[in-house]
């Protein structure tokens, strides 16, 4: 559903999970028009594959070792490698006509001081709005 009067926000949806340092996802502010809407992980393991997840619903689906998946089925996917200080983003531009439309947002890496392996962002629900 959309709504045309919805502000612009960014709300956190659990805890992430990982090895030595837990990965942080954070966002730019979601405008309608943007030209550069910023998604970006920090504290992640160096050089390291990142997939950004980006669904229209949200989920918690615990996956093993703390981890849980908040975006459920992606709709969308970009993919990155982490520079040698554990920073990845990616950008897209949000067309005029999305004010009021929300998705989730996450970020999954490979991190091999993680006890599976990998390492989970926590999740983002992001409205795009004034």
């Amino acid at each position: 559903v959309l709504d045309a009067s919805a502000p612009a926000a960014v709300s956190t949806i659990g805890p992430g999970c990982g090895g030595v340092q837990i990965p942080h996802l954070v966002s730019s502010a979601p405008h309608p028009g943007q030209a550069a809407f910023t998604v970006e992980v920090h504290t992640a393991a160096v050089n390291a594959p990142a997939l950004f997840l980006f669904a229209l619903g949200s989920a918690s689906l615990p996956i093993a070792g703390g981890c849980t998946s908040y975006v459920g089925s992606p709709d969308q996917l970009a993919f990155c490698i982490t520079n040698p200080f554990g920073f990845a983003s990616t950008k897209a531009a949000i067309p005029l006509g999305l004010q009021g439309f929300a998705f989730s947002a996450q970020a999954a890496l490979f991190d091999a001081s993680a006890p599976l392996g990998f390492a989970l962002t926590q999740g983002l629900r992001i409205t795009i709005g004034r």
